[in-house]
């Protein structure tokens, strides 16, 4: 009787840790998935801050002050060297698509409130979500706030 019982047991531990290897898996699966997705949007929000620097000089001017204070590591600011430089023309890739061209601007005497922040906004927005001091910055964050909560 005892025997059936080690037996029944050691089974269910094999179970188990087939289980555990199957969720461990799943679980790695997710991670992948995740990163990939956080990479996905930050290129489609760069690629649109970027179209959007193309058209638009005082957002361009409020990106590169953003650029040249959040971005230290030398191998990170070499990459957006040509992003820092003010009177350079921004780069386009030979393959690239036609730049964004943003939507004509609303007839109306009032300008919109900007949407507000999720309660909980990740480190990426916490780090700028402090309150600029002139216009052509708060232009800037509400739009790349705007750009992250879609």
């Amino acid at each position: 009787m005892a025997k059936d019982y080690a037996d029944r047991i050691e089974r269910l531990k094999q179970q188990r840790e087939k289980i555990e290897a199957r969720m461990n898996t799943l679980a790695q699966k997710a991670k992948v998935e995740d990163r990939k997705l956080d990479t996905r949007r930050k290129i489609v929000v760069g690629a649109a801050v970027i179209a959007h620097m193309e058209t638009n000089q005082a957002f361009a001017a409020a990106i590169r002050e953003v650029l040249a204070a959040y971005v230290g590591r030398p191998n990170d600011r070499a990459v957006i060297a040509e992003l820092l430089q003010e009177t350079a023309p921004l780069p386009v890739p030979a393959n690239s698509q036609p730049a964004f061209a943003p939507p004509p601007p609303a007839v109306t005497p009032a300008e919109p409130p900007a949407p507000p922040l999720p309660s909980a906004p990740s480190p990426f927005v916490s780090r700028f979500a402090q309150q600029p001091t002139d216009t052509v910055a708060s232009d800037a964050f509400s739009e790349i706030s705007r750009l992250l909560n879609r």
